[in-house]
């Protein structure tokens, strides 16, 4: 089970480099509106190193209702309620047992 006090971090503010304030924080339940449009915007050539089909609003719906944290903590960076990146890891947060 992931710590407590990992999610308890969230969210983080920050500025850019360019002095815009932006927001990192664990991917939500009701983010798949907010999510879907930004990954539409990807152009589609950097779209195919995306394993999921994105562009399905069920498979982005289905990340953000079953996120699984123990496996991979989804991050989010928003610049007030739009999201402008999604930092990505494919690392574990915890090792398997």
């Amino acid at each position: 089970m992931l710590p407590d006090h990992v999610l308890e971090k969230f969210p983080l503010n920050a500025k850019l480099r360019d002095g815009t304030a932006v927001t990192l924080r664990p991917l939500g339940k009701r983010d798949d509106t907010k999510l879907h449009k930004f990954l539409l915007a990807v152009p589609e050539e950097e779209r195919l190193f995306i394993k999921q089909p994105v562009f399905e609003r069920t498979v982005v719906r289905d990340w953000c209702r079953h996120s699984d944290y123990e496996r991979n903590l989804p991050l989010l960076l928003l610049h007030g309620q739009k999201i402008i990146g999604e930092p990505y890891s494919d690392h574990p947060v915890l090792p398997d047992p």
